[in-house]
């Protein structure tokens, strides 16, 4: 759902794999570039995906947070 929302290059992505284990990885991308991130840093296991959304896009996307909670 984040990588086809229309306001997806506005929405920021921060993924963080093997959280506190030595071989941590994390990097920021936007929602839209979320699936070619992890393709490109090989990133396959489990991931915390912190998601930060602009004040302009909020109400655009409440419908999206609702769906981010319940999930």
């Amino acid at each position: 759902m984040l990588a086809t929302h229309p306001w997806r290059d506005a929405i920021g992505v921060e993924l963080v794999a093997n959280a506190q284990m030595p071989d941590q990885r994390s990097l920021r991308c936007s929602a839209g570039g979320m699936v070619d991130a992890l393709a490109a840093h090989d990133i396959r296991n489990t991931a915390i995906i912190f998601v930060s959304v602009p004040r302009s896009a909020r109400r655009a996307t409440a419908p999206l947070r609702m769906v981010a909670v319940l999930a």
